[in-house]
């Protein structure tokens, strides 16, 4: 009978930790989409920044002093009164502003606040396994969100630096965009400035084309007529359509 309570305990926390882990995931996952409020997301703006420019040494005490404010709530309301979800609050803000391995440490580190205010409440401990299992269940369930928000956080970079690359990529082509004043006798290019460029250095600055030289045949003709004729002679008349020095 004690076994078959056991198990029945057992498979309720399981139950409640995964009927209240999917929303909360769901959420943080949605919250970036779900906040439409200009306030609002200034002020998540400002506090990523703020959070971002901070130490490690600095965000990890700030995580520590999370985890203490929790152990002590935890504590003054008796071991009967469970506040596990608000320990997910120092696993998510150590997992994604310091990385996977950082959520693991404070989700051990919570899993003992827990311990140690039920037992300064007065908690006894009956049934070692049982307790024990209930521990490690605490801690897959912080771990499992820990690393969810620390891939989330990896994949919101990559997004933006894909965005950031496809914006390069698009003020590249922008600037090949429109119309280029453009001398009619010597070819140069006047840019935004008001300089006037040859073409070939102005198109090499803004795009990834390269140019070499040569010359083609009616240039040829026009200013080196010697050169043209002895080209002619050696590759015959099909070279008046080439450019010197092709084949």
């Amino acid at each position: 009978m004690r076994e078959f309570k056991t198990l029945i305990m057992l498979e309720s926390i399981i139950f409640v930790h995964i009927v209240f882990t999917v929303p909360v995931i769901k959420f943080w996952m949605g919250m970036n989409r779900r906040i439409s409020a200009p306030a609002i997301k200034r002020a998540s703006a400002g506090f990523q920044e703020r959070a971002a420019s901070q130490s490690r040494p600095m965000l990890a005490a700030e995580g520590l002093a999370l985890v203490l404010v929790i152990g002590i709530v935890d504590y003054l309301t008796g071991y009967h009164v469970h506040v596990t979800l608000f320990y997910l609050v120092p696993v998510c803000f150590s997992a994604w502003f310091m990385g996977g391995g950082a959520g693991t440490l404070f989700s051990m580190l919570s899993v003992f606040s827990i311990i140690l205010a039920d037992k300064i409440s007065g908690k006894i401990y009956l049934d070692l396994p049982v307790e024990g299992w209930n521990a490690l269940v605490h801690l897959g369930f912080f771990a499992t969100v820990s690393l969810l928000v620390s891939k989330l956080k990896q994949n919101f970079a990559e997004r933006e630096e894909l965005v950031c690359s496809l914006q390069e990529a698009l003020d590249e082509v922008k600037k090949l965009s429109g119309f280029l004043p453009i001398c009619s006798h010597c070819k140069k290019i006047r840019d935004d400035m008001g300089y006037w460029t040859q073409l070939e250095k102005y198109i090499s600055e803004r795009s990834e084309a390269q140019f070499t030289h040569g010359i083609c045949p009616d240039c040829l003709k026009k200013l080196y007529p010697d050169v043209h004729i002895e080209h002619i002679k050696e590759c015959g008349p099909e070279a008046a359509k080439k450019p010197a020095g092709k084949p």
